[in-house]
């Protein structure tokens, strides 16, 4: 990840920690969020960088179809 690369380039221990999917921070995983996630993706709107850390479910670094893909299984599971 962009993340871990940065980590490694500063000689920072890096903690991998679970994305939590809840892009509209209203501390839910639900399903306004997969909505914002495709408002996003069709850039209707901006997120900020926490958002986009909650929406890269798939850890890739970027915000794409995959990661739409992880948030359906996501709340089905839940």
């Amino acid at each position: 990840s962009t993340a871990e690369a940065y980590a490694k380039m500063y000689n920072i221990k890096f903690k991998n920690i679970e994305q939590s999917g809840d892009i509209n921070v209203d501390g839910e995983f639900n399903v306004a969020d997969l909505v914002m996630m495709s408002r996003y993706i069709n850039g209707v709107i901006n997120i900020d960088e926490r958002q986009t850390f909650s929406a890269d479910i798939n850890g890739d670094g970027n915000i794409d179809i995959f990661d739409m893909i992880g948030f359906r299984k996501k709340l089905l599971e839940d």
